[in-house]
C-alpha cells in the first residue's frame, strides 16, 4: 500500500462519543428498531486512523468484536501499538482501502464512518454505501457522519481562502503556515457589524482554533463534498438502505414530538421524513449531521411510544437551585434550568444526579407514561444522556483504585487528552492530576500512589492532596471504575 496525506502529516484521531453502539441504539429503539445489545455486538469502524474509538469500546464489552481499518498505514501501526499497551483482544486493525473491502470480513452489527463520506470522491462515496449493504447485518445500523449542505456555504468561502494561500506550498507545514496567516490576516480585518464578514470571521476563528493536523486534512484536502441530507438519503435508498435518523438530540426529539415546523410542511413531504430533515437543514442552516442508517423495509415509527423507551439507561447532573414561584428547580450540567411541580419526578432527578457518573435503568425512576416522556425530552433537550447499556464509571472508587485502562495508557504516554469510561474524551491539563492517573492501576492505595509522587511533587503532604484532589476529578469525570 502507498504513502499517502495521513501517512504525511498525522490526524489526530479522538473519540467520537456519539457513535457509541449504546448510543446509537437508542435512537434505533425510540424509532422502533431493534438494536444488537453492546455486550454481544460486531462494530466496524471505516477509515477510523488507529482505531483509538474502537478501541475504547472494545475494552468495556470483552465479548463483542471490533475491527478498524483505514488507508494510512501510519496511523493503523500506530493503532497495534495501543492494541498492544492496552492489552485489549478483541479489536483487528488494517490498513486497506475501503474500495477493496472483502466479503469475508462479514457482517456487522454496526458501521461507523466518521469524518470519511464528505471528504472522499463520488466513486468513493458510491463505495462507502456499497460496503454498508454488502456488510451491515439484518437489523445493523450504520452511522455516517458528514458536512452538510446548506450550513457549509459559509465554511466553503472560509475554506477556499485558505486553499488560495496555501496552494504555491507543497509541504504540509508550509501549507498550514500559508493557511494560518492569511486567515489571521482577514480575521483582523473583517467587520463584526457586517453580517457576512461576522459569519465568515466565526468561521475562521473555528478553523484556526483546530490542531495543525485537523486543519490540513480537513480543510486543505482536495476532496471536500459537503452533502443535502436528501442526497445522503437517496444514495442509501439506491444501495438497498434507508434513513433511520440522526444522533443530534434536537432533530430525535423534533421525530419523537414533531412540531409546528413538521405540521406545516407535511404537505411537501408526502411523508418522507428525510425529505422534511432537509426542510429542517434549510431553516436552521445545519453544518453537520451524523445520520444513520438501516436496511429498507425495516418497521419504523418516530413518534414517542412509552414502551420503547423502557429498558433504557439515564444518566446526568441535577444542581437544585431555588427559583422563586417555582416548587422545584434544576440546574442541568449543560447550564439549562428546568422546574417542575411533580414531587416524583424531582425526586427522580435527585436520584439521577446522585448516582453520575453511573446510569440508573430508567424504569427506576419513571415508572409512567408521562414520566417516560418527561425523562425522554430531557434526552433530546441535551439535559440528560440515554443508553442501552450503562457505562463503566463509578461513583465511589475502591480501596485500591482502578482508572481505565485506555486513560492510563493514554497518561502515562503525556496525552493531554484522556478517554472515560463513559466514551467522552477528558482533557487535564494539570501535569500533577495527569502524573497521578497511571498510578491507580488497582494495585496501590491512594496513599502509596502519592507516597511513589511524593520525590517530584513537593513531598508527601503536598503529593496526597494532590492524589486526592486527582480522584475526586476522576471520579466526576468518569474515568475509575468500581
Amino acid at each position: 500500500m502507498t504513502k499517502n496525506a495521513y501517512d504525511e502529516k498525522l490526524y489526530p484521531y479522538s473519540i467520537k462519543a456519539f457513535t457509541h453502539p449504546a448510543r446509537m441504539g437508542v435512537v434505533a429503539r425510540l424509532f422502533g428498531h431493534g438494536a444488537a445489545p453492546f455486550e454481544k455486538c460486531r462494530v466496524l469502524e471505516v477509515g477510523g486512523g488507529d482505531g483509538v474509538n474502537v478501541v475504547s469500546m472494545a475494552l468495556a464489552a470483552p465479548d463483542s468484536e471490533f475491527v478498524n481499518f483505514d488507508l494510512a498505514e501510519s496511523a493503523i501501526e500506530q493503532g497495534r501499538r495501543l492494541v498492544e499497551r492496552t492489552g485489549v483482544r478483541n479489536v483487528a486493525q488494517l490498513a486497506m482501502n475501503l474500495m477493496d473491502v472483502p466479503a469475508s470480513l462479514g457482517e456487522f452489527d454496526y458501521i461507523i464512518a466518521h469524518g470519511v463520506y464528505a471528504w472522499t470522491p463520488q466513486p468513493v462515496r458510491e463505495g462507502l454505501m456499497a460496503l454498508f449493504a454488502r456488510h451491515l447485518s439484518p437489523a445493523g445500523i450504520a452511522m455516517v457522519s458528514y458536512n452538510a449542505l446548506p450550513g457549509c456555504h459559509i465554511r466553503r468561502a472560509v475554506r477556499d481562502l485558505a486553499h488560495q494561500a496555501a496552494r504555491g506550498h507543497t509541504e504540509p507545514e508550509a501549507r498550514i503556515g500559508a493557511a494560518r496567516a492569511a486567515l489571521e490576516f482577514h480575521v483582523a480585518r473583517w467587520d463584526r457589524a457586517n453580517a457576512a464578514q461576522n459569519a465568515l470571521l466565526e468561521e475562521a476563528k473555528g478553523i484556526l482554533a483546530k490542531p495543525d493536523g485537523v486543519l490540513f486534512h480537513d480543510e486543505l484536502c482536495d476532496d471536500w463534498n459537503p452533502q443535502f441530507v436528501s442526497d445522503v438519503a437517496r444514495a442509501a435508498r439506491g444501495q438497498g438502505l434507508e434513513y433511520l435518523g440522526d444522533m443530534q438530540r434536537n432533530l430525535l426529539g423534533d421525530a419523537l414530538f414533531p412540531g409546528q415546523l413538521h405540521r406545516e410542511t407535511t404537505h411537501l413531504t408526502g411523508g418522507d421524513f428525510a425529505a422534511y430533515e432537509q426542510i429542517r437543514d434549510f431553516a436552521d442552516a445545519r453544518p453537520f449531521r451524523e445520520t444513520l442508517l438501516c436496511r429498507a423495509g425495516a418497521p419504523l415509527e418516530r413518534r414517542f411510544d412509552p414502551a420503547r423507551a423502557k429498558g433504557l439507561w439515564i444518566d446526568g447532573i441535577f444542581e437544585r437551585v431555588d427559583t422563586p414561584g417555582k416548587a422545584h428547580s434544576f440546574r442541568a450540567a449543560g447550564g439549562g434550568e428546568i422546574s417542575t411541580s411533580d414531587a416524583g419526578l424531582a425526586d427522580s432527578l435527585d436520584r439521577i444526579s446522585k448516582a453520575w457518573p453511573a446510569a440508573v435503568p430508567l424504569s427506576d425512576v419513571a415508572g409512567d407514561a408521562d414520566t417516560l416522556e418527561a425523562m425522554t425530552r430531557l434526552f433530546t433537550g441535551g439535559a440528560a444522556g440515554f443508553s442501552t447499556s450503562p457505562f463503566a464509571a463509578a461513583r465511589v472508587p475502591g480501596e485500591r483504585p482502578l482508572a481505565g485502562k485506555l486513560a492510563r495508557v493514554q497518561a502515562a504516554a503525556g496525552a493531554l487528552e484522556v478517554t472515560t469510561l463513559r466514551h467522552t474524551p477528558a482533557r487535564i491539563e494539570s501535569d500533577g492530576l495527569r502524573a497521578v492517573l497511571p498510578l491507580l492501576d488497582g494495585t496501590r492505595t491512594l496513599e502509596q500512589a502519592a507516597a511513589e509522587l511524593a520525590p517530584a511533587h513537593g513531598g508527601d503532604a503536598a503529593s496526597l492532596r494532590n492524589a486526592r484532589a486527582a480522584l475526586s476529578v476522576f471520579v466526576h469525570t468518569g474515568l475509575m471504575e468500581a
